[in-house]
């Protein structure tokens, strides 16, 4: 098992130093590929041609948030293809994560950006955020006493989104209310490689 997650880490960190590059060093490039999270032909960097990492620190949303330029290109990471290899660690709780310190800047960049929700002039309205998985059920355990994603969880507010990523032999829709500013999460889609399939939350 231990060879197995040797080999599996090994492959992974040849796709993480790609994408770093990409997003660290390179311009944004408007391109359709045949993979992505649903497993379907996306759009990436849709309008984000030619931009480099500083332009997407120069967006709004990071500006109010006064994000650093770490967290940006974290945040961006995470929206890439790369994004298990933050995600599955923290679910299998693997110590110490393989990338601990871009994980902390995730962490505290969507915090800055959720903080900004409370700047809204405009008074709060509760919401529905839709996620959807594949070939997963509820177990009984999990409706009697609720569970707890330790990981980023990406959500949208458009269900039509998030029926792709769940579309399989056994579909699962969660459909969470939201009540406060605070357990909104942050919209990303001003930095994601992926716009078009971008939500809110952790959330991409």
């Amino acid at each position: 098992r231990a060879m197995e997650e040797h080999e599996e880490w090994r492959s992974g960190f040849a796709e993480c130093k790609r994408w770093f590059d990409y997003i660290v060093h390179q311009p944004a490039q408007e391109q359709t590929i045949s993979e992505g999270n649903a497993g379907v032909e996306v759009k990436q960097d849709t309008d984000n041609g030619g931009k480099m990492l500083v332009h997407f620190q120069h967006c709004s949303d990071p500006q109010t948030a006064r994000l650093e330029l770490h967290e940006v290109a974290a945040l961006r990471f995470y929206t890439s293809l790369a994004f298990k290899w933050i995600n599955n660690p923290l679910r299998r709780q693997i110590k110490p994560h393989p990338l601990a310190l871009t994980t902390i800047y995730i962490y505290n960049g969507l915090k800055k950006l959720r903080a900004t929700h409370l700047c809204s002039k405009a008074k709060f309205k509760s919401r529905y955020l839709w996620r959807g998985m594949k070939n997963l059920t509820v177990s009984n355990d999990f409706m009697l006493l609720g569970g707890c994603e330790p990981a980023c969880m990406s959500t949208s507010e458009a269900l039509s989104v998030v029926a792709g990523y769940a579309s399989s032999m056994s579909p699962l829709l969660f459909r969470i209310k939201v009540d406060s500013p605070m357990d909104l999460g942050a919209n990303i889609k001003w930095c994601s490689v992926y716009p078009g399939v971008c939500g809110i939350d952790g959330n991409h």
